[in-house]
Formats: structure tokens, C-alpha cells, sequence
């Protein structure tokens, strides 16, 4: 009998012993683990505070290389402009950040091209907003800031309508650092023997606006503007009301008579081309007809090209 006892006891004295060293065990992991979210988390707090203890310092070039890193993760399945999104969106989960938007996409005509975003930092309860540029390579890189003064740009707005549906299939914002207040455009038109061209051109600051091949009896392209945004990027207005512009004006053949209403129907209701229309009420339309093929019958692709200046 006493030695079934001490048996027993020995056998609880083990499960005890074996009990205790499992629960330290236990006891140890959950402590690891929480340590190390603790300090994945302080990680993440510390480049929050990071940011915004750099832009309170109006210490604003040493964010850059934290917005570097943050693109430099974006996945290559993005476009450029969801990048951009991407970034907007990140900037906005900062606390002192007041407001970023994309202002434009490629729209500096440097290579690579670049974009800017507009941001508004609070600084010392302060609210400044300064323009950051950013580098179209791979990765996207945020290169400076710069006060946000207005105007900051000369602007304009490109649109083109197919004639055939009278559909609006893409369009661009152009935007030039020469400050200009007239708009002429000028063309150099060659006619396709074999192969021709069409060329517009900003007289008053020297830049091309435009630059489309002719094929006789083929197909030609767009080669300047590359980079057209396509029409779901163009938010047009919830209303029914109709806007008109003050006229319309033919680059390439002042006494063409045409219905340009028409072309008009087609993009009045574009926001950004109201935008245009209501910064610059008094402007003439600028319409060029552009079509890629030529040959002994009338061309199957044509194509209007609509210039707003803001």
C-alpha cells in the first residue's frame, strides 16, 4: 500500500513537472510574439511620426526618400496613373496631411516625362500647399517640391472626336512652364505620295502640339501625343444643360464649312472641357481634321482634333 502511494506521488510529482515546464514554454512564445508585433507596429508608428515630424520642421525634402520608398513597393501590375492614385491615397492617411490630389499625369515634357501631385501640409496649425514632381521611370520618384502659385502652367487641352460615330475617344491636358497668353496653332502638312504627315504646332512658345502619319492607301498613326488618355478618364457632368463656345475656328482650313456643333455634341459635357470653357469663356474652338488614310476614295478613319486654352 505505501509503495502504491509513493508510485502515485512519483507519477503526479512528473505530470506536475512536465505541466509546468509546457506552460513557461507557453508563457515564453506568447511573450516573443508579442514583442515582436510590438515592434513591427512601433516601426510602422515611428516613419508615421517620422513624415509628419519632418514637414512640422518644414524639413520637406527629407520625405522624399520615405514617399521613394513607399513607390518603389508599388506592384508593376499598377499603371502609372493607379500608381500615382496609390500615392494620393497613401499621402492622405498622414495626419498632416490636409489634402493631395493628382493634378496631372506626364504632363511635363522632360524625359522621362513627369506628373505632379498637389499637396496641402498643416505645419504649425499652418495650412501650405506645394506642388511635388514626380519622375515617370521604373520606379516612380519623387524628385522636389515647389510652391503652388497660380498660374502655374499655360495649359491646353486636347480632345479628338471619330467622325464616323461622333464619339469622343481620348484625349490629353498639355502643360507648358512658358507662360502665354494667345494660342495660335500652325501647321506643316506633307501630302502622302506614298507616305505624309500632319503637324500642328503652339506658334508663340515654339512646341508641337500634334504630329499624325498619312499612308496612301494605308494606315497611318498618332505619334505625338503617345501617351492619350482614353474617354472613361474624362469625368463628364450629372446634368442635362448644354454649354456653347464662342465659336470654332479650323486650323488647317479656315472656309471649310462644316456643322462643328456636331464635333462640339461630342465633348461639351466633359468636365475638364468646361473647365476650360469657363476659365477662357471668350475662345474660339481650334478644330483640325486629321485622317490617317489616304487614297482614291474618301477616307474611312477621320478624325477632329478640338484645342481649348485654359
Amino acid at each position: 500500500m505505501v509503495k502504491s502511494k509513493r508510485n502515485l506521488f512519483s507519477t503526479m510529482s512528473s505530470i506536475l513537472k512536465k505541466s509546468t515546464v509546457v506552460t513557461l514554454c507557453m508563457i515564453l512564445i506568447g511573450l516573443f510574439l508579442s514583442v515582436g508585433c510590438k515592434k513591427e507596429k512601433n516601426g510602422e508608428e515611428t516613419n508615421g511620426e517620422a513624415f509628419c515630424s519632418y514637414v512640422n520642421a518644414e524639413d520637406l525634402d527629407k520625405t522624399i526618400p520615405l514617399i521613394n520608398e513607399f513607390l518603389k513597393d508599388l506592384s508593376n501590375d499598377l499603371n502609372d496613373e493607379q500608381k500615382l492614385q496609390a500615392l494620393v491615397t497613401w499621402l492622405k492617411s498622414y495626419s498632416c496631411i490636409v489634402d493631395a490630389e493628382i493634378l496631372c499625369v506626364s504632363c511635363i515634357f522632360t524625359l522621362p516625362a513627369q506628373s505632379e501631385i498637389f499637396i496641402s501640409f498643416k505645419e504649425k496649425n499652418i495650412t501650405r500647399s506645394f506642388i511635388l514632381d514626380i519622375v515617370m521611370d521604373n520606379p516612380l520618384t519623387s524628385v522636389r517640391y515647389h510652391e503652388h502659385e497660380e498660374p502655374v502652367y499655360n495649359k491646353i487641352l486636347m480632345l479628338i472626336v471619330d467622325e464616323q460615330t461622333n464619339t469622343f475617344i481620348g484625349g490629353k491636358e498639355m502643360v507648358f512652364s512658358q507662360i502665354e497668353d494667345s494660342f495660335t496653332i500652325t501647321y506643316e502638312y506633307v501630302s502622302p505620295g506614298d507616305f505624309g504627315y500632319l503637324k500642328l504646332f503652339y506658334k508663340e512658345i515654339d512646341e508641337l502640339l500634334f504630329h499624325g502619319t498619312i499612308f496612301w492607301m494605308g494606315t497611318g498613326e498618332i505619334i505625338f501625343p503617345s501617351d492619350l488618355l482614353p474617354p472613361d478618364q474624362f469625368d463628364r457632368v450629372t446634368t442635362d444643360d448644354y454649354v456653347s463656345p464662342n465659336g470654332f475656328g479650323n486650323i488647317f482650313d479656315p472656309d471649310q464649312t462644316y456643322d462643328y456643333g456636331t464635333v462640339w455634341n461630342a465633348v461639351q459635357s466633359l468636365v475638364k472641357a468646361r473647365e476650360y470653357l469657363y476659365s477662357n469663356p471668350h475662345q474660339k474652338v481650334k478644330i483640325c481634321g486629321y485622317s490617317p488614310t489616304s487614297g482614291m476614295f474618301p477616307p474611312v478613319d477621320r478624325y477632329w482634333i478640338v484645342y481649348l486654352k485654359q
